[in-house]
C-alpha cells in the first residue's frame, strides 16, 4: 500500500482502485484491533467490507479485460452479488453473523476472473515477460488469496473454535502472500 501511495498520482484507474482497497483493508486491521482487545466481535464490520471488497476488486480485473463483453459481465456481477448478499444477511437476521455463503461466492467468482485475467495477459504478451506486468502478480496475488480461502469460508461454520483458530492462520498466510504480490505488481508498474 506504501508503494502505491507514493506513485499514487502517476497510477491509472485500476491501480488507484487497488490502493484504495488496499487502504481500506487496512483501516479494518487497525479498526479490529480495539475489538479484539477488548473481546467484542468484529464480524459485522467484515461483513460490510465484502460488498467493498468485491465491488473494488471486480472492478480492477474488469480493466485489464481485452473484451467489452467481459468487462461489463465482471462489473455488472456487482449487482447480482449484492442482492446475495443481502438476502442472506435477511436470512441469517443480524450483521453479527459471519456470512460464509457471499465469502465463498466471492472467493469462487474472483478466482475464476483472476484465472481468465491471467491467461488473457498470457496470451496478450509481446516483448514484456510477464513477471514484469503488474498485472500478472495483481491478478496472481488475487488469485492465490481467493483460492486459497475458498475452502474456509465454505466448511468454516462446520470447523469447531480450536480448528478455526488454525484456518485463520492458513487465512493470514494467504493475506501476506497476496500482500507481496500486491507490492510486486506495484512495483513493477511503468507508466509511460
Amino acid at each position: 500500500m506504501t508503494v502505491g501511495l507514493l506513485f499514487f498520482r502517476r497510477l491509472g484507474k485500476d491501480l488507484r482502485l487497488l490502493i484504495v482497497l488496499l487502504a481500506l483493508g487496512f483501516s479494518l486491521d487497525v479498526a479490529s484491533i480495539p475489538f479484539a482487545i477488548h473481546r467484542v466481535s468484529n464480524i459485522w464490520l467484515i461483513n460490510i467490507y465484502f460488498l467493498v471488497d468485491y465491488t473494488l476488486l471486480t472492478f480492477v480485473l474488469s480493466y485489464w479485460q481485452d473484451q467489452l463483453l467481459v468487462r461489463r459481465a465482471l462489473r455488472m456481477s456487482v449487482a447480482p452479488v449484492a442482492l446475495v448478499w443481502l438476502a442472506s444477511q435477511i436470512a441469517l437476521g443480524s450483521l453479527s453473523h459471519f456470512n460464509f455463503l457471499t465469502r465463498t461466492l466471492e472467493c469462487i467468482l474472483l478466482s475464476v476472473a483472476a484465472i481468465y485475467t491471467l491467461w488473457q495477459i498470457g496470451l496478450s504478451q509481446t516483448d514484456l515477460p510477464l513477471s514484469r506486468d503488474y498485472r500478472f502478480w495483481i491478478s496472481l496475488s488475487v488469485l492465490i488469496y481467493f483460492s486459497g480461502t475458498i475452502f474456509l469460508y465454505a466448511f468454516g461454520f462446520l470447523i469447531n473454535t480450536k480448528l478455526m483458530g488454525a484456518a485463520w492462520v492458513i487465512h493470514s498466510g494467504l493475506n501476506v502472500t497476496a500482500n507481496l504480490g500486491y507490492t510486486g505488481g506495484l512495483l513493477c508498474f511503468r507508466r509511460p
